[in-house]
């Protein structure tokens, strides 16, 4: 407290600067303190002052070492405006412009993923682990049948980052740094509830590692207080921190969940995802690293979803903070970019993958939608198959204009699974077993097989049935999204 503590050398009351009309005034705040009172004031603001002891330093010390909002944030609005881009060893100056693109990514970028997950209420329930080979077959598939937001964990983060970066020379963080580092640090629980009464968390993040830090001598002048907000490296340590303050937030709670999703946004510094930066997956979490490269798309690093079914998939696409708008919008962009440049060769999944990383199975019903919305006119879209190519082809499905007779029509029906099958899966195993045990007791001089026997039989006609269901499904899924 040295650099704030001074005497006064007459009878002084102290003032309190106030924003009016956009105009900096003042007025008296407080008693008149006798001359030779030791106060505690910061340099830039010597008329704000109080008596120097143990309460008031530690009012002064979490309000940034300034008395009053305003000169608390003319001095947070110093320590950016001040700073110039540049780096200090590891860490990166975080300047005024970064400040602003950084609180209104962390804004946006969270809302649409809160969006997304909003919109999966009906799909398949993504289960963490293996689903048992029952599923859908004896009893129906279950579904996500609620979503809510369950926990905010910003402040617990803000706090174990602390614990963490703060130079052994400060006691802690000043307040006013806290809530502006909130504003760029958010980390929220969703809750998604099942038909089956299971349930999974996700876990959303923006994080941008701020630190408040001394500043060299030579803008120490600059600065007045001598600190200054600076960045430090991404490294694995920040997605390590997120995951124990979430797992610290669940072991507290009375329901336990089986598997957790996390989603954690780069700063706006990065155009990609870092090397170095690796997400993680085990039994009980699945992690997804994503940054807003500035241009068309996402970037987004996740672990092998090789061993993914298709819902599982599509839900984990939900996890990047891109809207289905948005997606639509993209591949739009896309189609009209070829069209304006007169492009000769044809606009199919294949072009249109190569350029927008999605997959094959995402582009064929963006396509479709596409159409539905705007399949009229010259400047409209049609969804053609060329002649010759089978549907499940979906590189060669191309988006040509409504006019254009070449190919049929794509149609939705191809891709969805029909209603009659399950009726199929469920009758035809027991009216085979049925007929099968007929002929054996014809062939064993009418004797009729036992009851088990016939049981057996059923039973090994349903197990072949699904080998085969699920020999296909597998070979129609490495078609869509390979």
């Amino acid at each position: 407290f040295a650099p704030f503590r001074r005497q006064l050398g007459e009878s002084l009351r102290s003032e309190e600067r106030l924003a009016w009309l956009g105009r900096r005034d003042t007025r008296p705040l407080g008693d008149c303190l006798p001359s030779g009172t030791w106060v505690l004031c910061h340099p830039r603001f010597p008329g704000q002052f109080r008596v120097d002891h143990g309460r008031h330093r530690a009012e002064f010390r979490r309000h940034g070492f300034t008395w009053t909002e305003a000169a608390a944030e003319e001095l947070g609005a110093l320590r950016f405006a001040g700073a110039s881009e540049g780096c200090v060893g590891d860490a990166a100056v975080f300047t005024a412009d970064q400040r602003r693109l950084s609180e209104t990514a962390a804004r946006k970028e969270l809302s649409d993923l809160d969006l997304n997950l909003r919109t999966a209420l009906g799909v398949r329930f993504p289960w963490g682990g293996g689903e048992a080979w029952w599923d859908g077959v004896v009893i129906p598939l279950a579904r996500v049948n609620g979503v809510e937001r369950v926990a905010d964990l910003s402040e617990a983060f803000a706090e174990s980052w602390e614990t963490a970066q703060r130079d052994p020379g400060m006691e802690c963080w000043p307040d006013a740094f806290r809530a502006e580092f909130l504003k760029h640090n958010r980390v929220v629980v969703h809750r998604l509830g099942s038909t089956r009464g299971r349930t999974v968390h996700v876990v959303t993040a923006y994080v941008s590692p701020l630190v408040l830090a001394f500043a060299p001598e030579e803008a120490m002048a600059t600065l007045g207080d001598g600190l200054r907000v600076e960045w430090r490296a991404w490294d694995i340590g920040v997605g390590r921190l997120i995951r124990e303050v979430s797992q610290r937030w669940q072991e507290s709670q009375p329901l336990k969940v089986e598997f957790t999703y996390f989603s954690i946004g780069l700063d706006v510094r990065h155009a990609t995802i870092p090397e170095s930066l690796v997400p993680v997956t085990d039994r009980e979490n699945w992690e997804c690293l994503w940054v807003a490269d500035g241009g068309e798309r996402m970037k987004c690093r996740t672990p092998p979803r090789a061993g993914f079914k298709r819902h599982r998939r599509d839900f984990t696409d939900l996890l990047v903070p891109e809207t289905r708008e948005e997606r639509l919008c993209r591949v739009r962009s896309l189609v009209d970019r070829y069209r304006k440049e007169f492009f000769r060769g044809s606009i199919n999944i294949r072009l249109l993958r190569e350029q927008s990383g999605y997959r094959r199975s995402v582009l064929r019903d963006l396509l479709l939608e596409l159409e539905a919305r705007d399949g009229v006119g010259e400047a409209g879209y049609a969804v053609r198959l060329p002649k010759g190519k089978s549907k499940d082809q979906l590189d060669d499905i191309e988006v040509v204009r409504p006019s254009s007779k070449e190919g049929r029509s794509v149609l939705a029906k191809w891709y969805r699974p029909s209603w009659w099958f399950r009726l199929l899966w469920l009758g035809l195993p027991t009216a085979a077993a049925t007929v099968l045990a007929h002929y054996v007791g014809q062939l064993t001089q009418g004797k009729s097989l036992p009851l088990l026997a016939t049981v057996g039989l059923s039973l090994g006609m349903a197990v072949t049935l699904w080998l085969v269901k699920e020999f296909a499904r597998k070979r129609a899924e490495e078609s869509e999204d390979s």
